[in-house]
Formats: structure tokens, sequence, C-alpha cells
């Protein structure tokens, strides 16, 4: 059976479902309201939605211009809000259920309960963002570390271990057969051994052009993170996996989004907006969550993570652009609705790895799952994230990348004043000797005037000589 695009509206009494079927068979269609819950069904097509609230029955037809069919549908308690009817994917996917109120099994359409009804999804508790920096004791270094888990909440294993070109998209050497602090120390080593001093001065003290427009300019997103969703991007949220995911560790799973959001946002700077044939690779070393299988606990291990492997691996490696797209990823977060502009960026992303060579399997690990789960959580946590990391921004320094970069440009810094000096010297004596030129034409146009002038009174000095003899011969003639 195929699922058919569909929408929904809200007024203060109804709720009104347009579902485009354009080859259904209208004697065959069945529409069935129950409690909170729309099911339809016209070969081939078949559509179950689960509400936030409950409906009643009313009136539907068959929209021939449109080829869909339009449903309304009266609340049950008039003046409610229903929430997430944009959250296409939550919608289709069935709501947890009780453990103990009967077995359940999973299939490919979600959780399903053999047993008493659903209830509804248990809410996050506030998450705590900044904590303390203690030093471990010795007892808690001992404790044995437990292999690492990555993909969505940490929940794959020995994936990597069977694909043949995994070390062409990891930075990290097998890591299924490696602890977590192992992939920490590996991904840290590699970092240091990747910085390059002289880029990074490059860019500091050289910056190209398409570097300063990064700088500059706020980069418009190709994506309208503002409005609705495009036919596109519903269609990419129905054939997303739908189920519920068991997460045992919220915290580090925000921050694994955090991560991805900051690599993306990156590549939207660079490329103004406009993504380029080399997306796919920012958008996976920036993020060492993917690239690296990193768990980050705390977030200020995951800003530091991304600026230090934003001033190692891409094109443009400013400190100054790093934190620009910190602050873009903040805004973000402190929207009233975050949860529809980080769901579009997702589904941006599928579409970016699934052309982008072996990268596709990051799809299905890390994308795919958050663009499910993120759709029905609700937007404190994202926005309590945002000024934290506003916070964490504030506090960092070049000095807690501990990549010497204060160093560099110290001494880099002391080697360009020699230069300098050389070059105001060049230019003081190069303005000498344009005085010097200047004052020796001068002297010349003087000397040539003179000389003209001499010349001038030794030619009418001649011509009054020989005016003089010829008269006084003349006079001698007539005397004669």
């Amino acid at each position: 059976m195929l699922t058919p695009r569909f929408k929904i509206s809200q007024d203060k009494e109804s709720l009104t479902f347009s579902i485009y079927a354009p080859f259904t068979n209208l004697s065959s269609t069945t529409i069935l309201i129950e409690g909170d819950e729309l099911r339809f069904f016209s070969a081939p097509y078949y559509l179950r939605l689960h509400l936030s609230g409950k409906i009643l029955e009313d009136k539907g037809h068959y929209d021939a211009d449109s080829n869909s069919f339009i449903i309304r549908a009266l609340k049950e308690v008039p003046g409610e809000k229903f929430l997430g009817l944009d959250r296409v994917t939550s919608l289709l996917t069935p709501p947890v259920s009780h453990p103990d109120k009967g077995s359940v099994a999973l299939d490919g359409s979600g959780i399903q309960e053999h047993g008493e009804g659903p209830i509804e999804y248990p809410q996050e508790d506030p998450l705590t963002w900044l904590y303390p920096q203690e030093i471990p004791s010795e007892s808690e270094e001992d404790l044995p570390q437990e292999n690492s888990g990555y993909g969505f909440a940490f929940s794959f294993t020995q994936v990597y271990s069977k694909l043949p070109f995994s070390n062409c998209i990891l930075d990290i050497s097998e890591p299924d057969s490696k602890t977590r602090d192992e992939i920490r120390e590996e991904r840290l080593q590699k970092e240091r051994e990747d910085f390059s001093d002289d880029h990074y001065l490059c860019d500091l003290f050289d910056a190209p052009q398409e570097l300063i427009d990064s700088l500059d300019k706020r980069p418009k997103n190709v994506l309208d993170l503002e409005g609705e969703f495009s036919e596109e991007e519903i269609e990419q949220m129905i054939a997303l996996p739908k189920k519920h995911f068991l997460v045992e560790d919220y915290q580090s799973v925000y921050l694994g989004l955090l991560d991805i959001l900051l690599a993306y946002h990156y590549d939207i700077r660079v490329t103004e907006g406009e993504h380029c044939s080399e997306s796919g690779w920012t958008l996976c070393k920036l993020s060492a969550t993917v690239t690296c299988s990193e768990k980050f606990n705390k977030l200020n291990h995951c800003l530091t993570s991304f600026l230090r492997r934003s001033l190692t691996y891409p094109l443009f490696r400013h400190y100054d652009l790093s934190c620009a797209v910190v602050q873009d990823v903040s805004e973000l977060l402190l929207r009233k609705d975050p949860i529809t502009p980080i769901v579009k960026i997702l589904l941006d992303i599928i579409v970016i790895l699934n052309d982008y060579d072996e990268r596709y399997v990051f799809n299905q690990i890390y994308i795919q799952p958050y663009a499910t789960w993120i759709q029905p959580r609700t937007p404190d946590n994202l926005n309590a994230l945002g000024t934290a990391l506003t916070k964490s921004m504030g506090k960092m320094t070049k000095g807690s990348l501990e990549l010497d970069l204060e160093e560099l440009e110290t001494a880099a810094g002391t080697c360009a004043e020699p230069k300098a000096d050389d070059k105001l010297n060049s230019l003081i004596q190069n303005v000498k000797r344009l005085e010097l030129g200047s004052q020796e034409e001068e002297d010349s146009d003087d000397s040539e005037s003179l000389d003209e002038s001499s010349s001038d009174c030794s030619s009418s000095s001649s011509e009054s000589s020989s005016s003089d003899y010829s008269s006084s011969e003349e006079s001698s003639s007539s005397d004669e």
C-alpha cells in the first residue's frame, strides 16, 4: 500500500485534512475517525494518523481539481489546539504504549501494542547544559570503560566492522573495538597532527575575498526555514522510519544533534546559502559525532570539538568565521519553534549525503533517526541549549582549543613587524628619490633657460656688431 501525501489545518472548531490521492478508487474508499485516530483507505492508498487530541466525524468530499480528499472533522473539545500537525512522521507513528499492559512488537510501521490503548508521549525532564569542571578521582579513572556504540542514541554496534569502506569515511580506525576514551584520544591526536600552522595564519593575515564575504554577509539559507514544509519535504517525512527510539542519555543525543547543526551551518556560511559538490564532505568532517563516533557528555566538549575541526580541515579556517557559525546555530535554537527548521535541515542533509559516495550510511544510523525523533519534541530543551551555547561561547578562548593559536599569532606578528618597517623605509626612500628627481628636473630647466638667454644675448651682440661694421664700411665708402 502507498502512503499518500497529506496536509492538516485547524481552526477553533475543527480540523481539515487534505489527502492527495490521484489514483484513487472512489467506490472502495473508507474513512474512519475514532478518538485521536483517522484511518483512510482507498486502493492503492492507506493512511493512519495519530493526533494529539480527539476528533468527531463531520463531512468530506473528493476534489477532482486537486486530486485530493478533503475531510473535515470536529474537535471533541472546541478551542483545543492540536500540536504537531506538520510533523508528518510523528503523525504516522503510533504512540508509546505501557509495557505492562500487553506485549509490544516492533515492525516496519513502528511499535504496535497488543493490549490496552495508547498513552501520550512521555515528557522530557529539563536538561542542565552547564556543569562545573571537576577533575575525576582515581576511583573514577580506574572504572572499566564500556565499548563505544555510535549512531543515533549510540544504539548501533558492529556496523562499521562489516563495511569494507569504513576507513574511507571515518577518522577513527575500528571504532567497534575501542572504548570511548580511546576514541577521544585518537581523535584529539589526529586533529593535532592535521592542524596546519601555515594555512591558519594565511587565512588570518591574508584572507581571500570569499572568506571575507563569509564573515561579512549573513547567509540566506536555500531552505525556507520559516515556512511550511514543501511537498518534497512531506514526501521525505513519509519515507522516514516510523518508530520510537529508546533514549537513555538525552543530553548526549541533543549534543550530537548540535554537533551536526554546527557543521551544516558552517557549510551554509562558506557557500553563501548554496551547497556545493564538497558539502557532503564538509558536513561529515566537521562533525566528530558522525566521523569519529564521538559521544559528548558536556556542551563545552562539543563546542571545542567543532571549533578545533573547523580550524583544521575545511578550506576556510578562521576563528571569527567559526564564532559566527556558533552564533547562527544559537539563534536557530532560541526560536519560538526551532523544531520545524531543524527537521528541514536534517531532510536537506539526507539529500546531500545520499548523493555523496559511501556516506549514505550516515543517513541510516544518524540523520534519519534524528529526523524522526526530533519531530514530537518540545522546544524547551532546545531553547535552553541555545542559551547555554551563547554563554559557553562567551567564555571560550583560543587557548581553550589547545592548538597554540595565540602563540602562533604572536610569533607571526613579531615576524611581520620588521617587514612592515622595511616597507615603510622603502616608501620613504622612494619619496626622497622622487623629490630629488623633481629638484634635478627643475635645476635642469633653469640651466636650459640660462643657456637660451645667453645664446639670445650672444646672437643679439653679433647681429649688432655686424650691423655696426656694415654701417662703418658704408660710411668710409661715401667719404672716398
